[in-house]
């Protein structure tokens, strides 16, 4: 039987150095209203953090994310989780994301979180390969209050 993982995503398994793969980009180039992973909007992560197998399915990658990037203790305030599972399966794409924002955050300089986990799916077995993972965040003050940045907030 051969092996449904295609030769750079197995690299990019093998090695840990993933990055955004050639040509897996959602339609219309973003999951929502969350861009596509670039290193012009993100700041790009190490996926293999997560310890995923690429055996999951995206909701299970999903639970798995949140669960890691979980506080160890509920901040006080207003504090709110969102996570969101997109799949390109339903239009025929073989790719998803995972995107969790953490907001209220207790830090003097960012407010919001954004991590976003970007997968390859494959039909056959319904396992989610990450390929991608970058970070931005909005901050509290400087030239763009509230707007997503990948650089340091000040």
């Amino acid at each position: 039987m051969r092996s449904a993982i295609r030769p750079a995503l197995m690299l990019c398994l093998i090695t840990a150095a993933c990055g955004p793969a050639p040509g897996l980009r959602p339609a219309g180039g973003g999951w929502g209203d969350v861009p596509a992973i670039s290193a012009g909007d993100y700041l790009l992560r190490d996926a293999a953090m997560f310890g995923l197998t690429g055996q999951e399915s995206l909701d299970e990658a999903g639970a798995v994310i949140q669960s890691r990037l979980a506080p160890a203790e509920r901040p006080e305030g207003n504090y709110a989780e969102t996570l969101k599972i997109f799949s390109g399966e339903i239009i025929g794409l073989d790719r998803g994301a995972v995107v969790l924002t953490q907001s209220g955050l207790p830090d003097d300089a960012v407010e919001t979180e954004q991590h976003v986990i970007e997968f390859a799916i494959y039909a056959e077995t319904g396992a989610a390969a990450a390929t991608a993972y970058g970070t931005r965040q909005t901050c509290r003050r400087g030239g763009n209050p509230g707007v997503f940045t990948n650089r340091p907030c000040p």
